[in-house]
């Protein structure tokens, strides 16, 4: 990824209205709304940034420099996302998926970070 002074397209979402977004401080989250249809709510989650403590969700450690879209909540509603320091907290049309440090909660139940991605 090359550094510009202006705005460029984020190819990764290319496609998806963003109707939510987080920064954290050094990672960002996004939510998908519309999928160029107003019928077609998508509600998916990508994340980017600074992995080093597992906030990404994409099943490791990893920092990545473009948007990635998270696959285990690709079959919830997902709501909005809120990026902290070193974790984020994603909420879900009824529920609630937390992950710190990773760890992730679903429905009030602890899972490892492997199992969240």
């Amino acid at each position: 990824m090359v550094n510009s002074l202006q705005p460029k397209p984020v190819k990764a979402v290319e496609g998806f209205v963003i109707s939510h977004a987080s920064a954290g401080w050094s990672h960002s989250g996004f939510v998908s709304g519309f999928l160029l249809s107003p019928s077609a709510y998508t509600g998916l989650l990508f994340t980017c940034g600074d992995g080093s403590f597992g906030q990404l969700r994409h099943g490791g450690y990893k920092s990545q420099c473009t948007p990635v879209k998270i696959s285990y909540f690709s079959s919830k509603h997902v709501d909005q996302i809120a990026c902290g320091m070193r974790h984020s907290l994603v909420l879900l049309k009824g529920n609630f998926a937390r992950n710190f440090h990773g760890l992730c909660s679903v429905n009030r139940k602890f899972i490892l970070n492997d199992s969240c991605n």
